[in-house]
């Protein structure tokens, strides 16, 4: 079952498409203006924490000295550690 959303309606009785609902492309600009601050920020100790982790890597065994590569799911994982639901504060 889909649930109405502010401003949509669904169009008959017929299964509801995405093609059913009006697009809001509108941007939330104090939304973006607060991202954007949040971000900045945060820049610093992002880089300083990356540079460390660089600094500090040595890497598996036997690998020559080079650190395995890093996925963004590693970095959602330490993202996640840290304070993620302090944006909401940058938003409220």
């Amino acid at each position: 079952m889909v649930s109405r959303a502010e401003g949509f309606r669904p169009v008959g009785s017929k299964d509801l498409t995405c093609e059913d609902w009006m697009v809001n492309t509108r941007i939330d600009v104090e939304l973006a203006a607060a991202v954007q601050n949040a971000l900045q920020t945060l820049l610093p100790q992002i880089h300083a924490e990356i540079r460390e982790e660089f600094r500090t890597s040595s890497g598996p065994s036997g690998s020559g000295g080079n650190p395995p590569p890093v996925t963004i799911h590693t970095w959602v994982e330490r993202f996640n550690k840290q304070k993620p639901r302090s944006f909401e504060k940058a938003t409220a």
